[in-house]
């Protein structure tokens, strides 16, 4: 009979373990939303100084708030090829001959494999679109 107390000793210990790591990951992902929710406010505030300003007129000194705005931490992660070609409908091949010709941003090698700052391609794109 000692061992059976002893079982569900164990097992009620357990069981508020795994209710405290429960409440304590929620609280974490609370906190992320959170988190996620303050920079997506920041970057629209950026967004609209950034519109008011080029709403102003091209090469102005209103338009250097909006060179030198924040990056947040999504837009800056880094990316891979894949990524590339599905979100632009291009090949790596046009990708791989337009970065030897000095009109895309060279890759961050880690090991074998390369890599691009999201921003960086972000900002080809739009670059593309302006250039219309």
């Amino acid at each position: 009979m000692h061992k059976h107390h002893s079982s569900k000793t164990r097992m009620s210990e357990l069981a508020c373990s795994i209710s405290r790591h429960l409440h304590s990951v929620d609280s974490v992902s609370q906190h992320k939303e959170c988190q996620t929710e303050e920079k997506s406010v920041l970057i629209d505030q950026e967004v609209k100084k950034c519109s008011a300003h080029k709403a102003k007129g091209p090469n102005t000194e209103s338009d250097k708030p909006c060179q030198n705005r924040v990056i947040s931490p999504e837009e800056d992660q880094l990316i891979d090829m894949k990524y590339i070609t599905a979100h632009s409908g291009l090949s790596d091949k046009y990708f791989y001959s337009i970065i030897r010709r000095g009109m895309f941003p060279r890759p961050i090698k880690l090991g074998r494999s390369s890599r691009w700052k999201k921003s960086e391609f972000e900002k080809w794109i739009e670059e593309r679109v302006a250039a219309r």
